[in-house]
């Protein structure tokens, strides 16, 4: 991961056990430092160009549902376990290959996870993530704001709140980000 890996495990080590200056320095720029988690998704990227040119073992392909599984149980153990919690950055870092192994095995058309990723409707929530991603945080604001709810609803409110959000986000999607995305495409002469 290079220079900025370290920093980023770094970050993370001072959030944990850093004193009364460190620590919030650790958390602002641990928590909300996006070019600290950009060697991770480089890493990921680069990957996916491997799989994709045959640069990578069959054996990837082959396990994926092993790969995804050791994934989510790597994800549940950094999460829970630590004490106290692990920042988001931290984690992110430790999970990289596992992350990296994960794109490269969705690569590959085996597997039950590889079938499920290929339906539609969640093909459809894939390509609309992002939209859903950038716009959850605001509407859930909103909805506080006006409906005074303490943090995220009790168990039943939190599914209306998750409706809307991802309401919104697909509406996003679908009147923002497509019509920008064929607008850059026409406008550079691509496609």
């Amino acid at each position: 991961m290079g220079t900025y890996g370290v920093i980023q495990l770094g970050l993370g080590i001072a959030q944990i056990y850093g004193d009364d200056w460190w620590r919030p320095v650790g958390y602002g720029l641990g928590h909300f430092g996006p070019p600290l988690f950009v060697p991770v998704f480089l890493v990921g990227i680069y990957m996916g160009v491997l799989a994709r040119r045959g640069g990578l073992s069959k054996w990837t392909e082959t396990h994926a549902d092993a790969i995804y599984a050791a994934f989510m149980i790597g994800v549940v153990l950094l999460v829970t376990l630590p004490t106290p919690p692990l920042p988001p950055s931290l984690v992110t870092a430790l999970l990289c290959p596992l992350i990296c192994l994960s794109i490269v095995a969705g690569h590959g058309q085996m597997g039950l996870t590889n079938r499920v990723l290929s339906w539609p409707v969640v093909q459809l929530f894939g390509s609309a993530s992002y939209a859903i991603y950038i716009t959850h945080w605001p509407v859930k604001e909103l909805l506080q704001f006006y409906f005074h709810p303490k943090g995220w609803p009790e168990f039943s409110k939190g599914f209306v709140v998750l409706g809307i959000v991802i309401v919104v986000g697909l509406v996003c999607h679908f009147w923002v980000e497509k019509p920008l995305y064929r607008w850059v495409r026409r406008m550079s002469g691509v496609g």
